[in-house]
């Protein structure tokens, strides 16, 4: 709701109607794929991750969820490239979408998906009102403010100062998060082992989970 608010407010003051149909649609596309992108790879491994992290929490072994959290990380990078990737060449060389809006666009999914997988690790935190705030103050108002700046002071473009701000602020609040998780969590055992097992124990639950959001979001 707050990406939403955010995005009517700047289509109201950087006259977004006024812009040509062609790029209103591939603004309103690129920012709707970002969200299905980062959802689509990042639900597979949050089962997983939260099967794993319950173990570890019952078993009080907290200095064993940095590894988690790092491993996860790369994985759920890794799967988000693996997609986004193709997805991207193709919308630059058959869609003839300029490199620099496919590039922010690409930052923009990427920072969107740990924005997401960050969020697991807060929520065993219990610390919702925090991650509200982060998205309240800073992807609102960083956002926000960046997208005025950049379209009235330096004259870019209407979409192309929406969306490098709301990449901005995707990247700004998965940084902070990443912050936090570290500042709760500050003891690491390095034992990346473990983690790995569990996920070659239920890769048949990730696979299934990426079957059931890759059917449904088309």
């Amino acid at each position: 709701m707050v990406v939403i608010l955010n995005l009517i407010l700047m289509e109201e003051l950087l006259e977004f109607s006024s812009v040509v149909y062609a790029t209103r649609e591939l603004f309103s596309c690129t920012i709707l794929y970002i969200f299905i992108f980062a959802l689509l790879t990042a639900s597979p491994f949050n089962a997983v991750l939260s099967r794993y992290m319950s173990d570890v929490i019952y078993e009080e072994r907290y200095q064993d969820i940095l590894p988690c959290y790092q491993i996860g990380m790369l994985l759920n990078i890794g799967l988000s490239c693996l997609v986004g990737i193709p997805f991207c060449l193709w919308e630059h060389f058959v869609g003839k979408v300029s490199t620099a809006y496919v590039f922010c666009s690409f930052c923009g999914y990427i920072s969107l998906v740990l924005v997401f997988y960050s969020m697991i690790y807060l929520s065993i935190c219990k610390d919702y009102q925090r991650i509200s705030q982060y998205f309240l103050s800073l992807e609102l108002l960083v956002a926000f403010v960046l997208a005025l700046i950049l379209h009235f002071l330096m004259k870019w473009e209407t979409t192309r100062s929406m969306l490098f701000s709301l990449t901005v602020g995707f990247f700004v609040t998965a940084t902070l998060e990443n912050a936090l998780i570290r500042r709760y969590f500050v003891k690491n055992s390095n034992r990346y082992r473990p983690v790995l097992q569990y996920f070659r124990k239920y890769w048949k639950l990730i696979f299934r989970i990426f079957c059931i959001f890759g059917a449904v979001y088309p």
